[in-house]
């Protein structure tokens, strides 16, 4: 889509339509705002207009950038650089953005010139493998405080932290268990905090997994089909015998042959269970009545 002659609104908005109509559930990235203006029928002048619903099918059509931090126009992907990714800020909240760097001497890619970019177009994928000079580049630059205010990756290279911050990065700020020692029910509130660049763009499903003393699952609770957000809050009864519980909570796509796929991992240490491929979020005691 940026050297072909049929790069052009009479072959690109009908390959669009086409797309969004057939893969009516997953979103189609094209290769530069102009294609989207031009499939939603908005002119230059009425840019800073658009406003996208959800039951509308342009609501998925995203971008895909190859040009990525190259020039000032990110190799013609941008007519005006401010006024699209204002544009991108609002569509890719709820779509993957991405692509490929490209030029090692454009200062686009400078670490304290591209986080707050990232971050504004909520930047979710990248090639590792090309440019290999500006992966380079960010290997060897460390992050300080002129790039931003996150203290533990200072002296860390800035390829580092902005490869964590890709897509979503979910911090468990708080995990508050409300509970009667003599009771089966149990009250769950949680607090995350989003530090990733982009977003978590699709519903996932939910266990509560007690485990007990020996780490074995002694009850689970399925909540099916979750929006995960700031804040998260379950209620269960769970019938436990008298004894102490940890708790995780297992936040995935799918399963496949009872093996969970596509697990959110905290990105706190220590929360993680590789077993169960769930996130500890407290323990508590029942005393039987």
């Amino acid at each position: 889509m940026h050297t072909s002659a049929a790069a052009n609104p009479a072959y690109i908005t009908p390959l669009i339509n086409a797309f969004l109509t057939v893969a009516s559930e997953i979103p189609v990235l094209v290769r530069t705002p102009e294609m989207i203006y031009n499939y939603i029928n908005v002119s230059d002048d009425k840019v800073e207009e658009i406003s996208i619903s959800p039951a509308e099918k342009a609501y998925r059509l995203g971008l895909y950038n190859d040009g990525y931090l190259g020039s000032e126009s990110d190799l013609d992907t941008y007519r005006d650089r401010e006024r699209d990714i204002n544009f991108l800020s609002v569509q890719n909240a709820h779509l993957p953005f991405g692509g490929e760097v490209t030029v090692p001497d454009s200062p686009l890619h400078n670490i304290e010139m591209c986080l707050p970019e990232m971050n504004k177009i909520h930047l979710s994928y990248l090639n590792t493998e090309w440019d290999n000079r500006v992966i380079e580049k960010w290997k060897n630059t460390l992050y300080t405080e002129a790039c931003g205010l996150d203290k533990q990756y200072y002296g860390k290279s800035a390829f580092t932290y902005i490869q964590n911050r890709l897509g979503y990065r979910f911090v468990l700020k708080n995990s508050v268990l409300t509970y009667s020692a003599s009771s089966e029910k149990l009250n769950v509130r949680l607090t995350l905090q989003n530090a990733g660049f982009g977003n978590l763009n699709r519903n996932k499903r939910a266990k509560l997994i007690f485990t007990d003393s020996t780490g074995a699952a002694a009850y689970i609770a399925d909540y099916g089909e979750i929006t995960v957000k700031d804040e998260l809050e379950f209620n269960v009864e769970h019938g436990l015998e008298s004894g102490k519980y940890d708790v995780y909570l297992r936040i995935y796509g799918e399963e496949l042959q009872s093996v969970p796929l596509y697990c959110v991992k905290f990105a706190n240490d220590g929360l993680w269970n590789d077993y169960l491929k769930a996130n500890k979020i407290g323990s508590f005691e029942r005393v039987s009545a």
